[in-house]
C-alpha cells in the first residue's frame, strides 16, 4: 500500500481508517455525501492543473525488460535542467 498525504491524515484521526478505505469491504462503506463527492472532483482537477505544469519525461523501457537504474542506464535530470 502505497503511503501519500491522505492516508497519512486519515492515521493520524483514526488508525483503522486508511486500511478500511483501501482494503475495507466497499458494500459495507456509508455512500459519500454531495460535499464529499464535490471535494473529491475538486481535488482531482486541482491535481490535473498542477501535473500539467510540470515537465516529466518517462523512462524508455522495452518491453518485458525491468530496468536497471543503478547500472548507469538510464540519466536522471532535474526538472528545468
Amino acid at each position: 500500500m502505497l503511503i501519500n498525504a491522505e492516508l497519512l491524515l486519515q492515521y493520524q484521526k483514526c488508525k483503522r481508517r486508511p486500511f478500511l478505505n483501501v482494503r475495507g469491504d466497499k458494500t459495507q462503506q456509508d455512500a459519500p455525501n454531495d460535499l464529499l463527492l464535490k471535494l473529491y472532483q475538486d481535488k482531482y482537477v486541482h491535481k490535473k492543473k498542477i501535473l500539467e505544469k510540470l515537465d516529466y519525461q518517462r523512462p524508455e523501457v522495452s518491453q518485458g525488460r525491468i530496468p536497471s537504474w543503478g547500472s548507469g542506464n538510464f540519466r536522471i535530470d532535474a526538472a528545468g535542467s
